[in-house]
């Protein structure tokens, strides 16, 4: 997990085509404590990058990163809040952690719904968790499944180390 991280953090600094990196597996692997950590440091990409101090592209546009929890999106769903969508299709570094978390199948709603969103992100820096592994989100969406696979998108399936106490 984290050498995968690592490149792709390299990659993001070197302005390489964008991609995805998917972080599957169960709790406690650390994956999003991993996703908010390449958050941050994209952040501050965009920081340096809207000051004239570095650059990630045109000058004239203004860069983000940016991190949201899928059940918080869902929550907004069910109050007829779609506004979000709008912003994550065009963010230029967005972190989607936790999909599907609740490990039951997800509404029909909520999976046309970010497979929307993962499709107008194909191409754009993004990360994404979820407890769920590939197989499970295969069976939950095909389609999702295959937003995750598409080449040059990369999925890391996160395992928890198994610690002996003493």
């Amino acid at each position: 997990m984290l050498l995968q991280a690592s490149r792709f953090w390299g990659e993001v600094r070197a302005g390489e085509r964008p991609r995805w990196l998917s972080l599957c597996g169960g709790t406690g692997t650390g994956k999003t404590h991993l996703a908010r950590r390449l958050r941050r440091f994209a952040g501050m990409l965009c920081k340096l990058h809207n000051q004239g101090d570095f650059s990630l592209g045109p000058r004239n546009r203004s860069y983000s990163a940016r991190f949201v929890s899928w059940p918080e999106i869902t929550d907004g769903f069910l109050r007829g809040d779609y506004g979000i969508l709008q912003d994550l299709k065009t963010e230029w570094f967005v972190v989607i952690d936790d999909i599907g978390a609740t490990r039951a199948k997800m509404a029909d709603l909520d999976v046309d719904k970010l497979f929307k969103v993962l499709n107008e992100r194909l191409g754009r820096w993004t990360v994404l968790t979820s407890n769920l592994d590939l197989e499970e989100m295969g069976e939950q969406e095909a389609r999702l499944a295959d937003r995750l696979i598409r080449h040059p998108n990369v999925v890391v399936n996160c395992d928890a180390l198994s610690y002996a106490l003493r």
